[in-house]
């Protein structure tokens, strides 16, 4: 992890809002951060994070904006992407978050 706090308090805050309004413009801002920092590293950090924290949470809202956020990031992602392993549902959580680009 080269950056743990790489989504903002504002954003976080935006996912887990009721209104699917704030949800969206939160996705905004990560597909702005996907697509102006295309490190894997950053990248695989930012979908650990809506995976662990948002996808697996307990509040309903956070759960459908982490969802938004996981597919304005594949959006930003304009080449052929492949998710590998996006959400793994287990007992245990999230094991593996990985995806691999495919050269055109």
């Amino acid at each position: 992890m080269t950056n743990p706090s790489i989504l903002s308090p504002e954003i976080s805050k935006g996912l887990s809002n009721p209104e699917y309004s704030a949800q969206q413009h939160a996705a905004w801002q990560i597909e702005k951060l996907v697509r102006d920092d295309a490190s894997y590293e950053s990248i695989n950090h930012i979908i650990k994070t809506l995976v662990t924290e948002f996808v697996h949470s307990t509040n309903p809202h956070a759960r459908i904006g982490g969802l938004i956020a996981l597919a304005a990031t594949t959006t930003a992602l304009n080449s052929v992407f492949i998710l590998d392993q996006l959400v793994r549902f287990s007992v245990n959580g999230c094991d593996t978050v990985a995806f691999t680009y495919i050269s055109n």
